[in-house]
């Protein structure tokens, strides 16, 4: 079953639940909602005090926190051929939508491409910073930190463009050896 499916089934199914100050998935995963003008603030904020290199490592290990507790919740491992059904999971967690564009090996190397739309972090990111925008390290530090989940090696990407700078989407690209 594919995980929108199942995440769809959920709400519905009432395997979702909110009680006792506690929000939860399946009755092990602990989520939060977290509204998303404000979390483009926090990032903004997390990056101008703490700097680029600090503010991706929190985010990096974060994101490897996050999808290990999704790995155990949905008894799934997470692997390349998993990365296009944990699109619906990023997506639920309300970031956007991932779309990849390329994902291709040879001799051993690797490239990978992943498009982001219609992120509202994002676009508020985009209205409160404009240019100055710095919100996409988040989402470069979480494929970095899942990437790197999978192959077990520092995984580094890197965002080639940005919709807080005019682009019509914003361009994630890792390269990298097996």
């Amino acid at each position: 079953m594919g995980i929108a499916i199942m995440l769809k089934k959920l709400l519905l199914g009432r395997a979702f639940s909110a009680e006792d100050g506690r929000m939860t998935i399946l009755g092990k995963y602990d989520v939060t909602l977290y509204e998303s003008k404000a979390w483009a603030f926090t990032v903004q904020k997390i990056y101008e005090k703490l700097g680029e290199k600090e503010t991706f490592e929190i985010f990096y290990k974060a994101g490897q926190i996050a999808f290990k507790q999704a790995e155990k919740a949905f008894n799934i491992k997470i692997s390349e051929n998993l990365m296009k059904s944990f699109q619906p999971v990023m997506e639920f967690f309300g970031w956007g939508k991932f779309i990849p564009i390329e994902f291709k090996h040879e001799r051993g190397n690797f490239l990978v491409l992943v498009k982001l739309t219609n992120s509202p972090i994002v676009n508020y990111a985009k209205i409160l910073f404009g240019k100055n925008s710095k919100v996409c390290i988040f989402f470069k530090a979480i494929l970095s930190g899942v990437f790197s989940m999978i192959y077990k090696k520092r995984i580094m990407f890197e965002e080639t463009a940005c919709t807080t700078k005019g682009a019509d989407a914003c361009y994630f690209k890792g390269e990298f050896a097996k």
